[in-house]
């Protein structure tokens, strides 16, 4: 399973050429997004296909191919575009489950899973679907005012059997054979805006798969049609893949690789706090894109070391960016914050009481006063301002020193 050659992109080294994900690559190649955008979406697409009919068994229950991906990237570097690519093929396909709509509350979502599924004489609750949301923001809206979806979400990725949800429908609803596959595009901005808990300490942070743009790679002013022929024939694969049901047999020299790979993993509770879920998930993630990758290459449902192989390199090389660019993120939206705060107080020459320039930045800071205590710290350091106490009042001043 060779790559296409970039000298930069490690990710996109490690693209198939062959399989589906190869004839994929192929199909949209003169298109303008990203290649690492193109190879996420078709990995989303098989993981969307394949919802919970195949597994990897896992203590009493199995460990299924899932993904959510997320294309993280500024307006116009093509993941709207990547993301509408996989949809449209997708929505081709007569036997597929359910597309949940793109904007929609908690309550909207377990309805929209709980379809009826008739098994001999009962009737069940089958809630396998997919969210296809080129922009999160449509999908999750303002996070900080809406913790009831990351909180259902967040129960929805593990797959469970079954999972009541009377403290979130109102009517008394019991999920069956869960499955929810996601893939959502988002900008850095609204990311570290709204999103709660920071990008990885949260648990559901750590299930996603970020794909990062790094720059745009072409341009292409008038793309012409697709291949016909290739899109049938891609169309015909996903049908032959949505009809494999079963467990997945782990070749022995397989499951040696992956023991001893697992145990060389650090200790979550050992390394940096913001990346424990991250790390405590990773084991899944690997065996979750193992599968797709093995899919995409055949459908015998047999896993080999090298899709192991593969699925690690292909993780290690999202994380690698990930911290990468998270921290270029962070320090961008601190600098930002410490900026304002610096001109709100700048703006009165005769200065600002410590309670006026908080309701000032409230929105910048999130309302966090351990931050609204950095930047200020950080401000006296720098010289930029002076702080003191009011003569009349005794309240705590803050001045800028070329104010």
């Amino acid at each position: 399973m060779e790559g296409v050659t970039d000298p930069v992109d490690k990710l996109v080294n490690l693209i198939p050429r062959e399989g589906w994900i190869g004839e994929y690559m192929q199909w949209t190649e003169k298109s303008e997004p990203p290649a690492r955008f193109r190879f996420a979406t078709a990995m989303g697409i098989i993981s969307s296909v394949l919802s919970r009919n195949i597994w990897l068994p896992y203590e009493n229950r199995g460990t299924y191919p899932n993904l959510w991906i997320l294309l993280m990237g500024p307006s116009g570097c093509g993941k709207d575009s990547a993301i509408s690519q996989g949809y449209n093929l997708f929505m081709q396909l007569e036997d597929r489950p359910k597309v949940i709509a793109e904007k929609i509350t908690p309550e909207a979502l377990v309805r929209a899973l709980a379809s009826h599924r008739k098994e001999g004489t009962v009737m069940k609750r089958d809630a396998k679907g997919v969210v296809f949301a080129p922009e999160l923001s449509n999908f999750l809206g303002k996070v900080r005012y809406n913790e009831g979806m990351i909180q259902l979400l967040t129960r929805l990725y593990d797959c469970p059997p079954s999972m009541p949800t009377e403290t979130i429908a109102r009517k008394s609803v019991t999920l069956t054979d869960v499955c929810l596959t996601m893939m959502w595009g988002s900008t850095p901005d609204w990311y570290l805006k709204y999103m709660p808990d920071g990008v990885m300490c949260g648990g559901f942070m750590s299930r996603i798969l970020y794909v990062f743009y790094v720059r745009r790679e072409k341009r292409v002013p008038n793309p012409g049609a697709f291949c016909k022929k290739a899109e049938a024939r891609l169309m015909s694969t996903l049908a032959d893949m949505r009809k494999l049901k079963g467990p997945i047999k782990l070749e022995p020299s397989a499951e040696d690789f992956f023991n001893h790979w697992y145990e060389s993993i650090p200790e979550p509770t050992k390394g940096d706090e913001h990346m424990a879920g991250y790390i405590s998930r990773k084991p899944m993630t690997v065996k979750k894109l193992a599968m797709v990758l093995m899919i995409s290459e055949s459908h015998k449902l047999v896993m080999k070391q090298h899709h192991l192989e593969l699925a690690i390199k292909v993780m290690n090389a999202l994380e690698e960016q990930l911290m990468s660019e998270v921290g270029g993120m962070e320090a961008s939206e601190a600098s930002r914050a410490t900026d304002i705060v610096a001109t709100i107080i700048a703006r009165k020459p005769d200065g600002m009481s410590r309670r006026e320039v908080m309701q000032k930045a409230y929105k910048r800071i999130k309302g966090r006063r351990e931050e609204f205590d950095r930047i200020i710290d950080w401000l006296l350091h720098l010289g930029t301002i002076t702080q003191g106490r009011h003569p009349d009042t005794n309240e705590m001043w803050y001045k800028a020193v070329n104010g």
